[in-house]
């Protein structure tokens, strides 16, 4: 290792224009040193395609991914946009102070503790700490909360110097990083594809994520002009938003208080919760007002507590899916999310039944 380290630093030196920083050529000399070599004298390639049956995976109890904010920040790569000024930094900043404090985030939502680690790459000492002080009260700032001001781009050392706040942390949780546009290759590495350049730039941050079952949370800016589908008015092309795992975008009118939050991404249901920003603390909130009495469940989560009814025995995900002719991954999403939201039980693991005593209005946590 420290005779390849000698070398891929000549060569950077010479040859990379801007060269790479050392920490950087130091840790692709670690991973290549960790690497074994085959039974056919070939090196593995950690992105090698791994098959396995079907089956045999489906019978496999696999453990659940961690979420930051459960139904709200799974693992993975989240991205929250916005227009600028309207609370989008104060509402990641809040809930990275939740996640460090283990409190409800939005006043109401559970969270899982940890380290979290917040890039504001547009602001200085003297703001974060202002704002740190106004969303918390007065309150102690927790010890698990970081900051930095500044950050290179991904391909230019910031990537492995997440890695490395990663590897020296105790149960890191969340990193948020305020705005994508800081950490972001320069033009000159463009490929000439916008999808792709798009797409690239999520894709080292999503293997990141998923390695060390971390959140990421990006902060956005939508483009000038609207849309039908609020994911529609997000920059960029939809790259961005195909490569993470959710996508989120916050809506409110300039001078108003009241908010939208619509949210979409693979694990995660899609809903629009409502939200209101108090201006004297910084602090958004969940909107609990009680929806109206006509409103009535969702069409699939009905036709599943009426499957459910049917029966005098609980019933898998796996049956659920089958006997509905619904899409399995989609079904084992919907009876967590319902499972949460008190309309079902699990009197067994992967087993669900319907719960009588519950009335048939669906909660999501637009009104918990």
């Amino acid at each position: 290792e420290d005779a390849l380290v000698l070398v891929l630093q000549a060569l950077n030196k010479g040859c990379c224009q801007p060269p790479l920083p050392d920490s950087e050529v130091r840790q692709i000399c670690k991973s290549a040193g960790n690497w074994e070599v085959g039974v056919s004298g070939h090196v593995p390639s950690p992105t090698a395609m791994v098959v396995k049956q079907v089956a045999a995976l489906m019978s496999t109890e696999l453990v659940a991914p961690p979420w930051a904010v459960p139904g709200l920040l799974p693992e993975g790569v989240s991205l929250l946009a916005g227009k600028p000024k309207m609370g989008k930094s104060w509402l990641a900043l809040s809930l990275a102070i939740s996640i460090a404090l283990g409190t409800p985030a939005l006043g109401a939502l559970a969270t899982t503790q940890g380290t979290v680690l917040y890039l504001g790459l547009e602001d200085n000492e003297q703001r974060i700490s202002s704002r740190v002080g106004k969303l918390l009260c007065g309150a102690t700032p927790p010890p698990d909360l970081f900051w930095a001001g500044s950050c290179a781009p991904l391909t230019m050392g910031g990537l492995t110097d997440l890695e490395a706040w990663i590897m020296r942390t105790s149960h890191p949780r969340l990193i948020v990083i305020d705005t994508l546009a800081r950490v972001r290759a320069q033009n000159g590495f463009s490929n000439g594809s916008i999808y792709a350049d798009d797409y690239a730039a999520i894709t080292p941050l999503k293997h990141l994520a998923e390695q060390y079952h971390v959140s990421i949370l990006l902060i956005h800016h939508l483009r000038k002009n609207s849309a039908s589908d609020p994911m529609d008015e997000i920059s960029g092309s939809t790259g961005l938003t195909g490569a993470t795992d959710c996508n989120m975008v916050l809506q409110r009118e300039r001078g108003q208080n009241k908010a939208v939050l619509h949210i979409t991404g693979r694990d995660v249901e899609d809903q629009e919760l409502k939200l209101t920003f108090d201006t004297q603390s910084g602090l958004w909130s969940l909107d609990t007002t009680p929806r109206e009495e006509t409103e009535t469940v969702s069409p699939v989560r009905q036709s599943i507590i009426d499957l459910l009814e049917q029966h005098d025995h609980p019933l898998s995900a796996k049956e659920i899916a089958e006997q509905l002719s619904l899409d399995y991954s989609s079904v084992t999403k919907k009876l967590s999310l319902m499972r949460k939201d008190g309309q079902i039980s699990s009197p067994g693991r992967g087993l669900y039944q319907c719960n009588q005593s519950i009335p048939a209005l669906e909660t999501t946590l637009e009104y918990k």
